[in-house]
């Protein structure tokens, strides 16, 4: 849900540990998904703004 001032310019969201890793000794990788955006302004002709952040359940599921 953006604001109707906002342009998605692009976004990628990124996948990591979605497949149950573990390390050698049994340590789980908490599955995660990063996301970066680039949006500009409709109203403006200013350069790109960058968003990104990393997003994960608060429980590991094992």
């Amino acid at each position: 849900i953006v604001s109707s001032g906002i342009y998605i310019v692009r976004a990628e969201f990124f996948v990591t540990g979605a497949e149950g890793t573990a390390y050698a000794d049994n340590n789980f990788v908490q599955p995660t998904v990063t996301i970066f955006i680039e949006a500009k302004e409709k109203a403006s002709d200013t350069d790109s703004f960058y968003l990104q952040t990393t997003v994960t359940q608060r429980r590991l599921d094992i």
